[in-house]
Parts: C-alpha cells; sequence; structure tokens
C-alpha cells in the first residue's frame, strides 16, 4: 500500500487529468464515473464525491471517509479510477491519458491505476 492518502491520491489524478484535459473536461468526466460507480457499487462509500462549480471554477468535494483515510476510501478510490475514470478516458484519448497517469509513482504503488497501463 502507498504512504499517500487517498486525498493525496485522488489529488494526484485531478491535476494530472487537469493538466492534459482542463478543468471543465476533468469535472464531466469525474461526475460521470462518480455517477456510474454509485450504481454499480454502492458498498463502497462515494457519499459527497462531488465537483463543484462556482466563480467560474471547479473544486472537488470529498467524502468524509476519504478525509479520514478510512481502508475503505481507498478501495472506493481505486474502483472509481480503474473501473469507470480510465475507460472513459480511454474512450476518449486511447491509452494516453492513461499512460500518463501510470507514470506517476505513487499511483503504481497504491495500484490506483489499472494493470497493464503504459
Amino acid at each position: 500500500m502507498s504512504g499517500a492518502t487517498t486525498v493525496a491520491l485522488f489529488d494526484l489524478v485531478w491535476v494530472e487529468l487537469v493538466r492534459v484535459l482542463g478543468t471543465p473536461a476533468v469535472a464531466v468526466l469525474v461526475r460521470r464515473a462518480t455517477k456510474r460507480a454509485v450504481q454499480r457499487r454502492p458498498d463502497l462509500d462515494f457519499a459527497g464525491l462531488d465537483v463543484q462549480h462556482a466563480s467560474l471554477e471547479y473544486r472537488y468535494v470529498l467524502p468524509p471517509s476519504w478525509q479520514d483515510d478510512a481502508p475503505q476510501s481507498r478501495e472506493a478510490l481505486r474502483y472509481l479510477v480503474r473501473h469507470e475514470l480510465c475507460p472513459l478516458l480511454e474512450a476518449l484519448t486511447g491509452p494516453v491519458v492513461v499512460g500518463l497517469l501510470a507514470r506517476i509513482p505513487e499511483l503504481r504503488r497504491a495500484d490506483i491505476v489499472p494493470e497493464g497501463s503504459p
């Protein structure tokens, strides 16, 4: 398991995606991935995960359990990124953006990106 907190790992994903795709696109993708994750894995804690738009900027709010770095929070993040967000990214960009995420050592150590990512 990575020494990085769940919040820090989500932030790494967010920052890298914003760098490549821009904040509005990332906001849409994270919202869509979260909506799908809630429907497919109600056993994981996504309650409170939200992307908000205010004053011309987007901000994310993470579930309280993710703030406390509860063990289930890492599993929820892993599911969100590997099973919902990465397939959306691959459909839009092919392997390029997922490959960029896979180059982040903390995400690899925490097993957040799918196996076999470049």
